[in-house]
């Protein structure tokens, strides 16, 4: 059986363990996590290399396994010595440098024997110099190299885009202390994370304090030594933060350096979306952006004059003379506004507001339509499936609200939305505005009958003689004030979407894109364009949304089509090889 072992085989894997415990050691892995692959590979390779020198095989494999024993017996009794036994001395490194020289100098010597082998020495030379210079750069790049990749698919190991570019705007020194104890498990895991945080500015630092050690440190924060407590400090202002996780320290530093408290300011009066009821979770994001949100009734006074947003969330009545007249002052003032406009509701008045900057609200609603396969009578035929769930992948590229929504080709879902465009600039305002956002496919279509459809949502619609999509369910329009009494300086913002229900925790998980950018539109209306970013990323069950005709291509294809092609293949072959005859060797 040793006999029929190929020699050059044997010093080969011997080689690879002898390297690999070695590069085990210079990684301080534990005695036993070097010192068995180490041993294996010194046994074989000096038993390949007996052999080399003409030893009988069986002699040299008995001697390697003595040898074997005794380097196991020596790292199992001195195993606390040698693992303990660092690269900080010269001799280590002598040690090392000598042991390693060796070992591959016996290896490469034990490969090249042979007629075979001897014919395949410089395919031996490079497999050995390769794994050589892996070693060698596994080393240095462990040692000195500090960069960093995040290869995981939604980049959880990385802080996200919101945090960077906030980071990258700091102007202002932040300090962080965290008194946490020297032995609490989680202290690892944060300093990694702030160690990010630092690494993003220059002007963030940190400390970390032991409430044990430094009590007195404790008593000048006011702080209670027995919990965990993260103080953020900017200038004379100070903010805790109330959680581990990156959207908390966040949010702190967020709130300190910020010099105020902007206000947003919802509508309500008029049955439109609340924020205790069906957009909780977008107040509670605003809050965590530093964001105040309070309930405003224009019937009973003006827009005050602390409000940074004015968001009217999908009225179902009509407003009043009065509401409409501060509306229109509000805004000729330069205010903002973020108007949502179901297809559903009545004429509110708002329509004639946005028209004055250009914006077109249509009376219609977006059907989008499929062919596929179609459940019907318990089974499944091809047709065609009509939906009024209008996806949007197709943003305006050159605006800050959308930006990174279309360079990561992140989608957002509307639910019942109507059509929204844009005239071209109003020569008396001045003003500027785009589209910005289309739902839609080409084979959607709009159309006007929404009450009817609403009343049966099943019922089939006909495209024909109907503008196709995709369609422009949002604008953003820009302009200066129009009245002497505008703030100077100040700029009137203006985005209108043809849709509330995106917004609404209902909806707003459906797509990845919906809470990005209803956030997106109100930091860019509050002109805080450093906020306009992707938010932050978490772990969770992901699964591949296809539509209905996509569903039928791939079932299709891996049913019938793929197995049809390889089939004609198969003939196309045996038909060729066939019409050819027998060949000459044959």
């Amino acid at each position: 059986m040793v006999r029929s072992i190929p020699i050059p085989f044997v010093a080969l894997v011997g080689l690879l363990l002898a390297v690999d415990g070695m590069v085990a050691w210079l990684a301080s892995a534990t005695v036993w996590g070097w010192g068995i692959p180490w041993a294996v590979g010194t046994g074989l390779l000096l038993g390949a290399f007996l052999s080399r020198l003409g030893v009988r095989k069986s002699i040299a494999f008995v001697v390697a396994l003595v040898v074997l024993v005794a380097l196991c017996a020596i790292i199992y009794v001195k195993g606390e010595v040698i693992g303990a036994f660092k690269l900080d001395s010269i001799t280590a490194i002598l040690l090392f440098l000598a042991l390693f020289v060796g070992e591959v100098g016996v290896g490469i010597a034990s490969v090249l024997t042979g007629r075979a082998s001897a014919q395949g020495a410089n395919f031996w030379v490079y497999v050995v110099s390769a794994l050589a210079i892996a070693v060698v750069l596994n080393y240095l790049t462990n040692r000195h190299v500090r960069t960093t990749y995040d290869i995981t698919q939604a980049q959880l190991e990385s802080l996200s885009d919101q945090t960077l570019a906030k980071m990258k705007g700091l102007r202002k020194d932040v300090h962080l202390i965290a008194f946490i104890r020297d032995s609490d498990p989680n202290r690892p895991g944060y300093a990694e994370m702030l160690k990010k945080y630092a690494a993003a500015s220059r002007y963030f630092t940190f400390e970390f304090v032991d409430p044990d050690k430094y009590p007195d440190i404790a008593a000048r924060e006011n702080i209670n030594p027995n919990d965990i407590t993260i103080i953020v400090k900017c200038e004379d202002r100070r903010e805790l933060v109330l959680g581990p996780e990156e959207r908390d320290l966040t949010t702190a530093i967020i709130k300190v350096t910020r010099p105020g408290q902007k206000r947003i300011y919802f509508s309500m009066w008029h049955q439109e979306r609340t924020l205790e009821g069906e957009m909780a979770m977008l107040a509670n994001l605003l809050r965590q952006l530093n964001y105040a949100t309070a309930p405003l009734k224009l019937i009973d006074s003006d827009v005050p004059p602390d409000c940074a947003v004015l968001v009217i969330p999908g009225p179902k009545a009509p407003f009043a003379p009065v509401e409409i007249s501060r509306i229109e002052r509000y805004l000729a003032e330069g205010g903002s506004a973020l108007v949502l406009l179901d297809p559903d509701s009545i004429e509110t008045g708002l329509e004639n507001v946005v028209a004055r900057w250009g914006v077109v609200v249509h009376p219609n609603m977006v059907i989008e339509r499929q062919r596929g396969l179609v459940p019907y009578a318990g089974g499944l035929y091809m047709g065609e499936q009509q939906s009024m769930y209008a996806r949007a992948m197709k943003y305006e590229p050159s605006h800050a609200i959308v930006a990174d929504l279309e360079s990561k080709g992140i989608a957002t879902g509307f639910y019942q939305v109507r059509e929204i465009t844009w005239t071209g600039a109003n020569p008396t305002l001045a003003c500027t505005g785009t589209p910005i956002v289309f739902a839609g496919s080409r084979t959607s279509f709009a159309i006007t009958e929404v009450k009817e459809a609403l009343r049966n949502p099943r019922q089939a619609h006909s495209a024909e003689g109907k503008p196709s999509g995709p369609f422009s369910v949002a604008v953003a329009a820009t302009a200066p004030p129009s009245v002497p009494t505008g703030v100077e300086g100040a700029k009137t913002r203006l985005v209108v979407v043809g849709d509330a229900d995106f917004a609404t925790d209902r909806v707003v998980s459906q797509e990845r894109g919906n809470v990005d950018f209803m956030l997106n539109c109100i930091t860019w209306l509050s002109e805080d364009e450093d906020l306009i970013t992707i938010h932050s990323r978490e772990p969770g069950y992901k699964p591949i949304v296809m539509t209905a005709s996509q569903g039928t291509f791939m079932f299709l294809f891996c049913v019938w089509r793929y197995p049809a092609m390889v089939f004609v293949a198969g003939l196309l072959i045996w038909w060729y090889r066939r019409s050819r005859g027998p060949g000459k060797d044959n």
